[in-house]
């Protein structure tokens, strides 16, 4: 099977966006908090600076977006440097 010039194999991606949406609804909460902490915490650091923003925003992904996102395959490159010593 292809899907957008990707080869998908046998993987099907609309059980994998249920599976793996049904397990974010159980920690999106979890993320809601992390956003909220993040952006106060920002705001503080950047008051303590000096430092002016405009404005701070901060959310967890949607449940619907977070699903689409899960029934899409990625195309996945790799680089490969090989390091050499000086």
């Amino acid at each position: 099977m292809t899907v957008d010039g990707i080869d998908t194999g046998a993987f099907d991606f609309g059980t994998h966006a249920a599976t793996a949406m049904e397990r974010y609804r159980f920690v999106r909460p979890d993320y809601e908090n992390l956003a909220a902490v993040t952006k106060r915490l920002l705001a503080e650091m950047l008051t303590v600076s000096g430092i002016r923003a405009h404005s701070i925003e901060a959310q967890a992904k949607s449940l619907e977006s977070f699903a689409k996102k899960a029934g899409k395959p990625i195309r996945v490159i790799y680089f490969t440097r090989t390091l050499t010593p000086p």
